[in-house]
């Protein structure tokens, strides 16, 4: 067993740090045996910039020098030896943790130079590798930031452009998005990509991530995912190596430990885990002994049934991890957006959303990463948005009563960080500040009385970081009328998604079609598709947030003035759309808890975990509940989704139904008479007897994931299906009856269908990914009118009166003439409207990813 002294740049350089690196540490067999073969070289300061080591150009002392079995350090002038297994890989590769106050040189496709290909070695032959570090002229300080993207799944070469929905991203499309990153204002240092690179490993597929990643404006450390697998080795992952690298290693930056590992199978490797251990003995302190902020990216999370390996095997992981001080843990794989806190003490994970396609249905983006002397902060970031500004109150033609209220407008930019938004009003006086109070939302107290009767304009000024400006203006009136707030009156299909447990879709009130907004209100978090319910003149929803637990939750409102009544935090985020029945609100949280809560107080009566989901590693419920009498239907998911029935009072668990497919579910329950009806995820309608789960009928599988609710109406019910499909079937056999395609590709937002039918008359009504809204015959499945949009439709369509109400991706709340598809309002709120629009009397309540709740009426 042989023991050295370990010199070097960081902790190593202070102090003399003995560590055991022995064959038995690394747990190589070919080391006992000594089938072993030697790398040697030197690591240098490329201060001539030619590439060579000495002429100039100093070793570098104490750099770890690693195979990822094996770890030495550099001596005094830099030189190394490392004995290596040949046999490991069909390729050797080794490699350097890039030290603090160095940088590595980038290779043509803006990868760092950590690591040097050496081949194919043989027992006994000896290798050369040289590293030339540059200086990191930016060091200086502990502040700085970096980016975060994942699941980027780059297709080959010659993909058309757009992408085909989840058939892998186009190289056009990545290479805008690592543009709009790289003119972030904040000038990131670097960018993190989380896995699966590549749509499935195959070496036209690497070519073309390759190709899109030449132009990067930033270094990109590239994270092996499983769909990067499948290029042989023991791991699969010879042809990433090839293209990218090894598939676990470490740099260090500005105070921070980055550590890359791989978890699709590799925490089952014994050796990863041994060379973790390795790695931080070295390298969690600095040369004062102070603990490093420590950051490790992988592709897998580490909890939910997406996790990255066992449980044994993520808690070994999570030991190693455990002495060293708060962790943040960066990953993607799901197609999500979430943040949790409770994997560990002080341990935040971040998953971070697809750069292809979600299934959450949330907006796809990246994450800017803020490092500072207090922590590490997070803001996510959606893709695609330029200046985006939407004037919200007043809204453009907006009649304004002469009261106290506020001025609002919703304003973005991928790439900018906005410092600052004013507005002032005909040019008169001042320019007054708005504050930041939502993800895009900006406001100010504002006293109309100071305005006289007629028309007005407001101007709008914004700036951002790097001294990036423009401006934006709108029209309004000022009338000497209040604003009549509508009473609401208490319906059960306000009260449930999309119109009670049949979710038609029909709303009894009508608004419109020239809207004024009475209130908003700003949960400061966001919202995807939790769409508000109402009873008894409260308004109910469920919020997420994309960079901490803080603002997951369900909100109560006052329908009169928008004022908060109560808000139930929860751990994770709501997806679903709540239910009211008597005096209970029941809410689904992401990690598969359903939560009944008292609708006055918002006080918990109870809590369910439910079944399917996994005890140990958590699951998922994005469904909506639906209640029906005394009976609550929801689904959860863990290693199989579930419906089951809860008695309401209770919470106990009256019976549960096995659904199929392999992940999650977002739909919620149809009840309707004596059955239960489930749009499980391969896009099958499953029939469930209501009172014992015995499943009765299911049909043909369409495809992979939906989000559609049915509708049932009469003998027939109606879901949408992967690709685009609206599938009629017969409400007691499942026997398909007929199917409507849109054909046009779906928008890069969401490859999966996300809107539920509405049935009104003769007439559904539903909304698709590729942008379009359609009216469909409910006999034949033959098209009545067809009307584009600017982005996927994940909204769900609402009939009230003459109209059919929609939100979409691009940021509009639209109403269509249901008769003739004719654009009758757009209501710009400049954030994606995934939320369904709930009609009540001569009020409609809208949400919107930017966390707001909107109350509109007709325009005076």
């Amino acid at each position: 067993m042989s023991r050295r002294t370990l010199m070097g740049a960081g902790a190593a350089a202070a102090a003399a740090l003995t560590l055991d690196i022995s064959p038995a540490l690394s747990g190589s067999a070919a080391a006992d045996s000594g089938a072993t073969a030697t790398v040697s070289g030197v690591v240098y300061l490329d201060r001539r910039k030619n590439g060579t080591a000495g002429h100039g150009n100093p070793g570098i002392a104490g750099v770890a020098v690693s195979d990822g079995v094996q770890t030495v350090l550099t001596d005094r002038d830099g030189a190394y030896h490392l004995s290596v297994d040949p046999g490991r890989r069909a390729q050797t590769i080794v490699f350097v943790c890039v030290p603090d106050g160095y940088t590595a040189p980038l290779d043509q496709y803006r990868v760092p130079r950590f690591y040097r290909r050496v081949g194919a070695l043989s027992a006994g032959s000896q290798a050369t590798a040289d590293f030339g570090l540059d200086r990191d002229h930016a060091a200086g300080g502990s502040a700085f930031t970096f980016t975060q993207i994942s699941d980027t799944h780059v297709n080959t070469i010659d993909i058309p452009e757009p992408p085909s929905d989840d058939k892998g991203a186009a190289i056009g499309r990545i290479s805008r998005y690592l543009e709009q990153i790289g003119a972030l204002t904040a000038a990131p240092a670097f960018i993190l990509n989380t896995g699966d690179l590549s749509f499935d490993g195959a070496d036209g597929m690497f070519q073309g991530l390759l190709a899109a990643l030449k132009n990067s404006p930033l270094p990109v450390w590239p994270v092996v995912g499983n769909h990067d697998h499948g290029g042989g080795g023991s791991l699969g992952t010879d042809r990433y190596r090839s293209y990218l690298g090894p598939e676990w290693y470490s740099f260090d930056y500005r105070g921070c430990h980055f550590v890359v590992l791989e978890n699709n199978g590799g925490f089952g490797v014994a050796e990863q885990l041994a060379w973790l251990q390795q790695d931080l003995k070295l390298h969690a302190r600095d040369a004062k002994g102070r603990m490093k902020k420590l950051i490790v990216a992988t592709h897998e999370p580490w909890d939910t049934p997406a996790a990255g390996g066992s449980a044994v095997q993520l808690q070994a992981y999570l030991d190693a991890l455990a002495p060293y001080g708060p962790r943040t843990l960066l990953n993607g794989h799901s197609h999500a957006n979430y943040v949790s806190e409770r994997i560990a003490p002080n341990t935040v994970q971040y998953n971070t959303s697809s750069s292809n396609y979600n299934d959450d249905q949330s907006p796809m983006g990246y994450r800017e990463f803020a490092v500072s002397s207090k922590g590490v902060r997070s803001t996510f970031r959606p893709y695609d948005y330029e200046r985006r500004t939407a004037f919200l109150n007043p809204l453009p033609g907006q009649t304004v009563a002469r009261t106290r209220t506020d001025f609002q407008v919703n304003v973005f930019d991928t790439s900018a960080e906005i410092e600052w938004v004013r507005f002032r009003v005909d040019d008169r006086g001042g320019w007054n500040d708005l504050k930041r109070t939502g993800l895009f939302t900006w406001s100010a107290p504002w006293n109309t009385r100071q305005l006289g009767l007629g028309r007005h304009t407001a101007r709008l000024r914004v700036h951002a970081r790097g001294n990036t400006a423009w401006s934006a203006e709108t029209t309004f009136t000022v009338t000497a009328a209040p604003a009549a707030v509508p009473a609401v009156a208490n319906r059960p299909e306000l009260q449930q998604f999309h119109g009670g447990p049949a979710h038609t879709g029909i709303a009894a009130g009508r608004v419109g079609p020239e809207l004024d907004l009475l209130w908003s209100h700003r949960s400061g978090a966001a919202t995807v598709m939790s769409s508000p319910v109402i009873a008894s003149g409260v308004a109910y929803w469920g919020t997420w947030d994309n960079d901490a637990e803080a603002g997951n939750g369900l909100i109560a409102v006052d329908t009169a003035t928008g004022g908060q009544l109560w808000r139930f935090p929860t751990r994770s985020q709501i997806q679903g759309t709540p239910a009211v029945s008597a005096d209970t609100v029941y809410a689904t949280e992401v990690y598969g808890l359903l939560h009944a809560v008292d609708a006055r107080t918002g006080k918990q009566r109870w809590s369910l975990m439910l079944p399917g989901v996994n005890a140990t590693l958590g699951g998922w419920a994005y469904t909506s509940p639906t209640v029906v009498d005394t009976t609550v239907y929801a689904i959860g998911y863990g290693a199989t989704p579930q419906c089951s029935a809860i008695d309401a009072l209770s919470g106990r668990v009256l019976w549960s139904a096995p659904l199929d497919g392999g992940w999650w579910n977002s739909t919620a329950p149809t009840v309707v008479g004596d059955k239960v009806y489930i749009n499980s995820n391969p896009s099958e309608l499953v029939i469930l007897d209501r009172a014992t789960g015995t499943r009765l009928a299911a049909s043909s599988q369409l495809g992979a994931l939906t989000h559609s609710t049915p509708a049932v109406d009469g003998d027939t019910a109606y879901a949408g299906a992967f690709g685009n499909i609206l599938v009629a079937r017969d409400a007691t056999t499942a026997a398909e009856k007929w199917r409507f395609t849109s054909t046009g590709p779906s928008v890069h937002e969401a490859a999966q269908m996300g809107s539920s039918p509405a049935v009104d008359g003769s007439t559904v009504y539903v909304g698709f990914t590729d942008g379009r809204v359609t009216a469909v015959d409910k006999a034949t499945g033959g098209q009545k009118w067809s009307v584009m949009t600017g982005a996927a439709i994940v909204s769900s369509p609402t009939v009230a009166g003459d109209l059919v109400w929609i939100g979409s991706m691009d940021g509009f709340l639209y109403a269509f003439d249901k008769a003739t598809g004719a654009k009758r309002a757009a209501v710009d709120i400049g954030a994606p409207v995934d939320g369904t629009p709930a009609v009540a009397d001569h009020l409609l309540l809208v949400t919107a990813y930017d966390g707001n709740l909107y109350a509109l009426t007709t325009r005076r």
